[in-house]
């Protein structure tokens, strides 16, 4: 087989393995859900991987201390946080798979462009292709 030949071969079994790779990181992530309390520790809410809320509990001394618009910023802003770290969590799995900052999702959106998504990875995992003479 020719350098180019193996060069070919080894990025597609990477290639193939690294697909097999994020899939099951999808797979987790539909179920991922994360979690966040407040400085006091009496409001804690859970959000799945699209920041939809899954949960929310509330001490009844919050209702004693916070007014109610306090209470709802409280509940905004750590279901943000928790949105926010459930994504990087996610991200680092991809980039741990894939050596870059994105996801097959973020191509699929439309967040990235495909070209340059695969591009990088192939740079990034198996360096450029040999150079044939000829």
């Amino acid at each position: 087989m020719s350098s180019i030949e193996d060069w070919y071969e080894r990025a597609r079994m990477g290639m193939g393995a690294m697909a097999e790779q994020s899939k099951a990181i999808e797979e987790r992530a539909r179920e991922a859900r994360a979690s966040v309390s407040d400085k006091s520790g009496r409001i804690k809410v859970t959000v799945d991987r699209h920041g939809k809320l899954m949960g929310l509990s509330i001490h009844p001394r919050a209702f004693e201390v916070m007014s109610a618009e306090a209470l709802a910023e409280t509940i905004l802003t750590i279901s943000s946080e928790a949105a926010t770290a459930l994504g990087r969590r996610i991200v680092g799995e991809y980039r741990k798979v894939w050596g870059v900052d994105a996801s097959s999702e973020d191509v699929r959106r439309g967040a990235i462009d495909p070209l340059s998504f695969a591009r990088q990875v192939r740079r990034r995992n198996f360096g450029d292709p040999p150079r044939t003479t000829g």
